[in-house]
């Protein structure tokens, strides 16, 4: 767990940010600062300043609560969270759930 966060503090760097798409490095980012925040708390090592100073740190704040909030258990939490995310990062068009045949 230690190295999964180490592994992604260099997303917020600047090198990073400025060649992406502001839209698309915001969601990723807000993301990954949720991934950050849980790696971080459960292998209890401290969260980069990269990661606390991120511009999209409030929008992570945002869908980390969705996150523990939803009391669904398996697919039905997964999609609630899914669809609440969506909508926070401005995807939510991008897809539809769609129920397959039965094999």
């Amino acid at each position: 767990m230690k190295k999964q966060v180490e592994d992604i503090e260099p997303h917020f760097s600047a090198e990073i940010e400025g060649p992406a798409p502001s839209r698309i490095y915001a969601a990723t980012t807000a993301m990954n600062v949720v991934l950050a925040e849980e790696s971080s708390e459960i292998a209890g090592t401290p969260i980069d300043p990269l990661v606390r100073s991120s511009a999209h740190g409030s929008m992570g704040t945002q869908l980390r609560q969705i996150l523990r909030e939803e009391k669904a258990p398996g697919y039905r939490g997964d999609l609630v969270v899914t669809d609440a995310w969506a909508e926070v990062l401005g995807m939510r068009k991008w897809y539809e759930w769609v129920l397959l045949p039965d094999r």
